[in-house]
């Protein structure tokens, strides 16, 4: 099961794709719209409901407004309850698409939490597949609270854990295993566009990618990515955005000969010095992959234990929210370019991702899971 991003399902195609190839039928269940993003990288979707993902956060289950909190502990929980919310909504659907097409095993991303509910209720095997080189979340308390009645119908008092767990971060900054775990061979599975030269050719001179993500959208993320385009633009660097169309649009019309766009970014990151982006999970992976320093200036708090991590190696430079002043990103891109410790730290990265067992090892791992489920 998918989340309420896209990244959710590039995340996990690869392991879809492995499946598929080695005979098994896959099926990703979300909203809607992620449902065509999954269809867009060829991994067939079925919508599950039509929540959306402004409803789970702003809209309680009676339909009362709700806003999240200022404390980064507060937000924790509010997350966890907004994708309860999304749970709760999605498993009258879940089940119908369970009755019609009997899953052998539910996997799902963190912060999916219908696919352990299903997963439960079906006595088949749970599958948890990490996003990013984060954490589990603590977000689960609030989820936990907002997904009583479920629990209850189910005799659990809290989420069950996952009978197996896939993780897909570098060894570097992966946290010690709570259970059962295997590590995977992670490739970006991000929509494609037709190539232009420039996206796989080594520029002349040094080249900096800025993102906001793939949710990013003109309302949400102008100025952001406004801001930050503008501030590497002193750096003699070339610029490139990737963004969806309406966000890239904008920015092209206000600057002339902006490379801005939905770039094939698993194909261009390879052509870059530099990533700048929120810190999102896919985004970050794709440059790990590459060996590409990260500079991070997310805009939750809630993301700085993860984010860190890769600071810590040094392979990225971390401005923590209240610190995005509108010099603090030229100074750390300019530290990033100029100290070569970031760059071989981020080819190490790189080095441990490509190490890591392939997709149809964790293939097999899983058909041993459904057959042990089966046997006893």
């Amino acid at each position: 099961m998918a989340g309420l991003s896209p990244s959710t399902v590039f995340c996990t195609a690869s392991l879809a794709h492995a499946l598929r190839a080695a005979g098994h039928e896959v099926l990703v269940a979300s909203n809607e719209s992620i449902a065509a993003t999954a269809a867009a990288v060829g991994v067939p979707a079925s919508s599950v409901t039509g929540m959306t993902l402004h409803q789970a956060i702003f809209q309680g289950r009676d339909g009362a407004a709700l806003s999240p909190p200022e404390d980064p502990a507060g937000r924790r929980r509010f997350l966890g309850g907004m994708f309860g919310r999304f749970a709760a909504a999605s498993l009258p659907g879940l089940h119908r698409l369970a009755r019609s097409w009997g899953p052998d095993a539910v996997i799902g991303v963190p912060l999916a939490f219908g696919a352990p509910l299903l997963a439960t209720a079906l006595d088949v095997p749970y599958i948890w597949h990490s996003w990013d080189a984060g954490e589990p979340g603590r977000e689960e308390a609030g989820a936990d609270e907002e997904l009583q009645p479920e629990l209850a119908a189910l005799g659990l008092g809290e989420l069950p854990a996952p009978d197996l767990r896939i993780e897909i971060g570098p060894a570097a900054l992966r946290l010690p295993p709570s259970g059962p775990t295997v590590a995977m061979r992670w490739t970006p599975a991000n929509r494609q566009e037709p190539l232009e030269e420039w996206m796989y050719s080594t520029p002349q001179g040094r080249r900096i990618c800025v993102t906001a993500g793939s949710r990013a959208t003109r309302e949400s993320s102008l100025e952001f990515v406004r801001s930050l385009v503008t501030q590497v633009a002193g750096l003699d660097v070339e610029t490139m955005v990737a963004a969806p169309e309406d966000l890239a649009g904008a920015l092209r019309t206000e600057i002339p000969g902006l490379r801005a766009g939905w770039l094939p970014l698993d194909v261009a990151m390879g052509t870059c010095d530099l990533l700048v982006h929120p810190g999102g999970g896919v985004s970050t992976m794709t440059a790990m992959r590459a060996g590409v320093p990260q500079v991070l200036v997310p805009e939750w708090d809630i993301l700085l234990d993860t984010v860190r991590r890769s600071a810590d190696y040094g392979a990225a430079i971390v401005l923590p929210p209240g610190q995005q002043d509108s010099d603090a990103v030229a100074r750390a891109c300019r530290k990033a370019l100029s100290d070569p410790t970031y760059r071989r730290q981020a080819r190490l990265l790189a080095e441990q991702m490509a190490t890591l067992p392939s997709p149809a090892h964790v293939v097999a791992e899983i058909e041993k899971l459904v057959a042990a489920r089966r046997a006893g």
